[in-house]
């Protein structure tokens, strides 16, 4: 697979949640830690879920309004590309200490792993990167969306604590920091729902104490007791993984619906070419010059690789 005349980065992932996410609001950019980064134009944010009205087109929802974001992880009614998948909805429930409990477990070490991402609000109301208290968040207050990536995805979530007013930046670190089992919710185990794709119910197994939560696809309802104070938080979400390029399951309820590999590709990676490479090497033998170039430039760099690993 190409794009011009680069080779595809064929990023791929367990499940679409009837979105798939952006790679430039997903990684940052290795040298520079630029976030978001540049956008690949074949590795964007699209809609692989079917209209109720018509499973003949894609239904599209604003990504970027709460309320169809709400209405649409909560819907485990909906068909996709990933409907047979049992990751296609999820939901999992916290009280208000376990959620803080898993939340200061994990912060600082979310810190320490990528501080630039992990930012404290300081007294002019900037986000800034500085260490995280020993206590975490302390108490948390609130908790919101800040941005989602043009599928859905939240990039940006905002912790309101007892200690200060974090966000938190880049969709594995917000999967990350609310772990969603016991070890680090310090309560009993935690019970992580799912549903496959036009359910009437949450239809598939349950887990228990799941390691991260399964993607950053999610929204939340805050359940508040009689004087405003959090009781409880219940997460509704939708796919596994991070979600750029191509769903494995959905791949695999495409290829049973009869589509060819090529198909399967050119939807998932938009704007690519699928070249032939045999017909590449039949040219190259009609050119001894160019393929002895070639042959040359190979041997170098894995001679280069070699030293580079101390192997050689």
């Amino acid at each position: 697979m190409k794009n011009g005349d680069q080779l595809v980065d064929a990023r791929y992932y367990s499940t679409s949640g009837g979105y798939s996410a952006a790679k430039h609001e997903v990684w940052s950019e290795p040298v520079s830690n630029l976030f978001p980064g540049i956008r690949v134009p074949y590795l964007i944010g699209k809609s692989y879920t079917f209209d109720p009205e018509d499973d003949s087109k894609l239904l599209t929802i604003n990504t970027q309004d709460e309320k169809q974001i709400e209405e649409f992880y909560k819907n485990i009614s909906l068909k996709s590309y990933d409907s047979d998948s049992p990751w296609f909805r999820w939901k999992v429930g916290l009280s208000k200490q376990e959620l803080q409990n898993t939340i200061n477990a994990n912060i600082k070490l979310r810190y320490g792993a990528d501080p630039q991402f992990i930012l404290t609000k300081d007294s002019d109301g900037n986000f800034i990167s500085k260490p995280i208290p020993e206590e975490g968040i302390g108490e948390i207050l609130d908790m919101y969306v800040a941005k989602r990536g043009e599928g859905g995805n939240i990039t940006e979530l905002v912790i309101v604590g007892t200690t200060g007013t974090y966000k938190i930046v880049k969709e594995f670190n917000i999967r990350f920091l609310i772990r969603p089992r016991a070890v680090d919710t310090k309560g009993s185990d935690v019970i992580l729902y799912r549903a496959t794709g036009g359910s009437q119910g949450y239809n598939a197994s349950s887990l228990k104490n799941y390691s991260i939560l399964p993607s950053a696809f999610f929204t939340f309802d805050i359940i508040k007791d009689e004087n405003n104070n959090i009781n409880s938080v219940i997460f509704y979400g939708g796919g596994n993984g991070h979600g750029v390029g191509m769903s494995q399951y959905g791949a695999k309820c495409l290829s049973d619906r009869g589509w060819t590999y090529d198909k399967i590709l050119t939807t998932y990676y938009t704007d690519i070419e699928l070249v032939n490479i045999y017909n590449q090497t039949n040219n190259l033998e009609n050119n001894p010059l160019e393929l002895l170039i070639l042959l040359a430039e190979g041997l170098l760099d894995s001679a280069e690789e070699g030293n580079n690993k101390g192997t050689i």
